[in-house]
């Protein structure tokens, strides 16, 4: 399978410059567009400072925008109370992302 920045290449090389420049600037203004909600996501995640396995809150509230905005979510993932999968659409590409949102106790 072709990495994503072989992909990428392709598009660009098939898309006309004018139609391409006007791709970017859409998404330069949706993800510019987001950034006091990414702002206020963040510090809501971070007022929760949840321990490891222990992140209820934390899970509920991405849980619940995650399915706000179309996704589809199982939780429980690997018996853990707190680990879930969030898929949307189907097909290629399929994207995976990580996290690890625990806190850290003060020593």
């Amino acid at each position: 399978m072709p990495s994503l920045n072989t992909l990428l290449l392709v598009l660009q090389a098939v898309t006309p410059p004018a139609q391409l420049a006007a791709f970017k600037q859409e998404v330069v203004r949706d993800v510019a567009s987001r950034a006091q909600f990414t702002q206020q996501m963040v510090d809501q995640i971070f007022s929760f400072a949840e321990l490891g396995f222990q992140e209820t809150e934390t899970s509920r509230y991405l849980v619940d925008l995650l399915r706000k905005n179309g996704f589809t979510v199982r939780e429980g993932i690997a018996g853990i109370p707190t680990a879930w999968v969030a898929t949307w659409g189907s097909g290629k590409p399929v994207l995976s992302l990580g996290s690890d949102l625990d806190d850290i106790p003060p020593a």
